[in-house]
């Protein structure tokens, strides 16, 4: 049981890998990354960018209920909050939330756009906002 668990993270890290580098050769995506203050328009773009992806994948999970480890959408919403701040995460959130709570599975929906908003808010009370980049899991 052990390894399959292992195999469902090296999985989700490498979905997470390939959408992160395809999407770091756009010069618009880095551009609208890179803002500091973005208007809403600019939001719903950064959140198109990032949660598509991340939606197919949820799509690929329903079709395949094997393949579990194609859902990353509650990481995804948390990391569209972090970037984008609160509108963004809720957002974010509803967009990656549809395609699960559109198959019956109702809580997704909440529960991601609630990731989203709480990240965003987490964002927005960081004393400095150049924080988030150098934010790791890693303690060491």
């Amino acid at each position: 049981m052990d390894r399959l668990v292992a195999i469902n993270l090296l999985i989700k890290l490498g979905v997470a890998a390939a959408v992160a580098s395809v999407l770091v050769r756009s010069r618009f995506f880095k551009s609208l990354l890179f803002q500091e203050e973005r208007t809403l328009s600019q939001k719903i773009q950064l959140v198109l960018f990032i949660g598509i992806p991340f939606a197919l994948g949820v799509l690929v999970r329903l079709a395949t209920p094997n393949f579990l480890a194609a859902d990353v959408s509650y990481e995804a919403s948390v990391l569209i909050g972090v970037m984008g701040g609160r509108v963004a995460g809720l957002l974010g959130g509803a967009l990656l939330g549809l395609p699960s709570a559109a198959a019956g599975e109702w809580l997704s929906l909440p529960f991601t756009m609630l990731a989203g908003l709480l990240a965003g808010a987490l964002r927005d009370m960081a004393a400095e906002h150049e924080d988030i980049w150098s934010f790791s899991p890693f303690i060491d």
